[in-house]
């Protein structure tokens, strides 16, 4: 989740954690381009591959920041 408003960030974490996943702030909105590029990759992965549902894990012990 990326945004300038923090409230609002924290409330779509929220929302996320919610729903079983794990939701993560990821910085300003700026940020989002970044997020957005890995798109195509990731689509490319899963039709050259025929893999359903390739995406990106985060791993390691994320420590409050």
């Amino acid at each position: 989740m990326v945004g300038d408003d923090k409230a609002a960030s924290e409330v779509a974490v929220g929302l996320t954690d919610a729903a079983g996943l794990r939701g993560l702030h990821a910085g300003a909105l700026v940020n989002s381009a970044a997020g957005e590029a890995l798109t195509p990759i990731l689509i490319f992965l899963n039709k050259t591959y025929k893999v359903d549902g390739a995406g990106l894990k985060i791993t390691g012990e994320l420590q409050a920041g």
